[in-house]
């Protein structure tokens, strides 16, 4: 073998051992960000319960770490922050869109 065809290989597998693990990676946080968007939407359909969990409790339910949860909730389009008082506080129900003042 030359030296080219060894370069060449060497950079191939490389290549692939990145794909295989950016491709689990991926996989791993959508079937978890699923989770924890599934739970959060079924607790917020019970009646009487609160409109916001914390990170605690969906970590706890979701079977993951508090900063696993953090940040997949922070990167999910339709998990959103409290901005509160209370930190970590999160909900799947969309802010109002209803500006207080309107400008014309």
């Amino acid at each position: 073998m030359s030296v080219w065809s060894e370069l060449f290989s060497g950079v191939a597998g490389a290549i692939l051992v990145l794909a295989v693990q950016k491709g689990g990676s991926f996989l791993s946080n959508r079937r978890d960000s699923s989770a924890i968007y599934r739970w959060l939407e079924s607790e917020s359909k019970v009646a009487g319960s609160p409109d916001f969990r914390s990170t605690r409790a969906i970590a706890s339910h979701a079977n993951l770490t508090e900063e696993r949860v953090r940040l997949l909730c922070s990167t999910h389009p339709l998990i959103y922050l409290s901005t509160g008082t209370q930190p970590d506080l999160w909900t799947v129900k969309e802010r109002s869109r209803n500006p207080q003042y309107h400008i014309s």
